[in-house]
């Protein structure tokens, strides 16, 4: 059986999001991204078969230059006899997983790294 998944914990700022969406001259206009404002991460992910092959575990663990601050999980079902449909459906797993983490805390990533089975 596989563990279970999980989300990330941390909440973003609501003072960032609102400082950073606000137009220039103090109003709420339509939003400005600063990305040059936004918090440099970087993303660890490693993977796993799971559940006898029908699953992939994934984990993303999510860091500053020195601590780790955030770490998801979910297994991603898998298919052996249509792997580029499996890697396909991980690798889009693992971007909405990012991009997701970005809206909600307004980080940037500079990098990420994987292990080989991923």
């Amino acid at each position: 059986m596989s563990p279970p998944a999980t989300d990330f914990e941390s909440k973003g700022s609501t003072h960032a999001k609102r400082r950073l969406s606000t137009g220039s001259i103090g109003t709420t206009t339509a939003p400005v991204h600063a990305y040059s404002s936004l918090t440099p991460m970087w993303a660890g992910i490693a993977g796993a078969l799971v559940n006898g092959g029908q699953g992939f575990d994934i984990a993303i663990f999510i860091h500053d230059s020195v601590y780790n601050t955030d770490f998801a999980s979910a297994v991603v079902p898998y298919t052996s006899n249509d792997p580029t449909k499996s890697a396909s459906d991980i690798a889009n797993h693992i971007l909405q997983t990012f991009k997701k983490f970005y809206q909600e805390h307004l980080f940037k990533f500079l990098g990420a790294s994987s292990l080989l089975s991923v």
